[in-house]
This record gives C-alpha cells, sequence and structure tokens, in this order.
C-alpha cells in the first residue's frame, strides 16, 4: 500500500505541476493582481477627486460666511443706510450728493467726433492700398 501511495502521489504531482495548470494558475494570479492594481488605481483616483472636492467645500463656505457676514449688514440700519447711498446716490434731508468723475468716463463718447473726416479718409485710404 505504501508504494501504492507514493505513485498515487507522484500522479498527483505531475497532474499539479503539468504546463496546463501551471499556466491557468499563473493566469488567476495575474488576473488577481491586476485587479488589486486596478483597485489601487481607482482608489488614489477617488482620494484625490475627494481632496479637490473638500478644497471647494472649503471656499464654498468661506463664500457662504462671507456672503451670510454682508446680508447681516444690510439687516441693520447703518449698512442699509451705506448700501442705499452707494448704490442709489441716496440722500437725507439736507444733505447734497457730489459724484466724482473719473478721467475715462470723460473720453468721447463713441460716434461721430469733430475729426470723423480725417478718420473716414484714412479708412478710404486703408482699403485703397494708398
Amino acid at each position: 500500500m505504501a508504494f501504492n501511495d507514493f505513485q498515487e502521489n507522484k500522479e498527483v504531482q505531475r497532474a499539479v505541476f503539468s504546463w496546463p495548470v501551471i499556466f491557468i494558475a499563473g493566469l488567476l494570479v495575474i488576473s488577481a493582481l491586476w485587479g488589486i492594481f486596478r483597485a489601487l488605481e481607482k482608489e488614489l483616483a477617488l482620494r484625490g477627486e475627494i481632496k479637490t472636492l473638500e478644497k471647494k467645500i472649503a471656499e464654498a463656505d468661506s463664500a457662504k460666511a462671507t456672503w451670510e457676514a454682508k446680508a447681516e449688514d444690510l439687516r441693520t440700519e447703518a449698512g442699509l443706510d451705506r448700501e442705499a447711498r452707494g448704490k442709489f446716490n441716496l440722500k437725507k434731508p439736507g444733505e447734497e450728493v457730489v459724484i466724482f468723475l473719473d478721467d475715462a468716463s470723460q473720453a468721447r463718447p463713441p460716434g461721430l467726433t469733430g475729426d470723423w473726416p480725417a478718420s473716414l479718409w484714412s479708412a478710404v485710404k486703408g482699403r485703397l492700398g494708398f
């Protein structure tokens, strides 16, 4: 019986270590490693996306706090008065409104200006190639 067990053990060993079994086992190992690699790659991508979304949440919270502070300021009489004066040039009785213009706002309005014949002539010369 011991000899039969040894021969059966040899046959099992030959079957287990045959090229087709080793090839299939190798494919299974490669497939498992590939799955692990893809899972790790996906995890890294998701961690990066989580960091990006956390930054956006922090920015949104900051913007929300700013807008809430502005809204809270507008709920007060002084804040509402300041906003009305700034946007609508409102004044209280007995006050005068003074508006300061920038130099850029005093530029010539678009359209025909005093030297329009010269600009027309230069446009015609440019088209004709003179």
